[in-house]
């Protein structure tokens, strides 16, 4: 008997996972934010999610290492700071059926632009805040970037750890007590 599949549930979008042009000035956070996405594009891919990746046409179209696109998973062009500037993007939302979108990346600012573009469009969104990074971002620091999020982007937009997203308590085994 086939088995029949089912479809994802979430759609990773994955914004500018690309090697910073400029020199990093944290590098530390920059690192820990694309852990967070390595740990999390490997959940997503395991648990059959969507997977897309989208990068702004300015940037040099090399990904950091372990953030690399399958050749399964699509990639867009954005003209603007969202991903729903992308004609393509756009088309590909509207044929999914109202996917909860989880957006990670490696420019704030596209992260944001994309969150907010998707609650304008009233698309369930998560910043997965962790897995977010200010490598592309000039100007902007880890401190800044979370007093951006959390006033501006938490009224609109749920915020969550890569952690939660990956919903740790699935792994763990109850012992009984003898």
């Amino acid at each position: 008997m086939d088995e029949v599949e089912t479809p994802a549930l979430r759609m990773l979008i994955c914004l500018d996972l690309l090697r910073p042009v400029a020199t990093i000035t944290d590098p530390y956070a920059f690192e820990r934010a694309s852990g967070a996405a390595r740990r999390l594009l490997a959940h997503a891919r395991h648990q059959r999610w969507e997977v897309v990746h989208c990068h702004g046409a300015d940037l040099p179209p090399r990904a950091i290492g372990g953030l690399e696109p399958l050749p399964s998973e699509p990639v867009y062009l954005r003209e603007g700071a969202s991903a729903f500037s992308s004609r393509a993007f756009r088309r590909r939302i509207k044929l999914w059926p109202r996917p909860e979108l989880v957006i990670i990346g490696g420019s704030a600012i596209a992260c944001m632009a994309t969150a907010l573009a998707a609650f304008d469009r009233r698309l369930p969104a998560i910043l997965a805040v962790d897995a977010v990074s200010v490598g592309h971002d000039n100007g902007l620091d880890v401190d800044a970037l979370a007093r951006v999020i959390n006033r501006m982007i938490a009224p609109f937009i749920q915020l969550s750890h890569t952690a939660d997203l990956m919903d740790r308590r699935r792994v763990l085994h109850l012992v009984a007590a003898s």
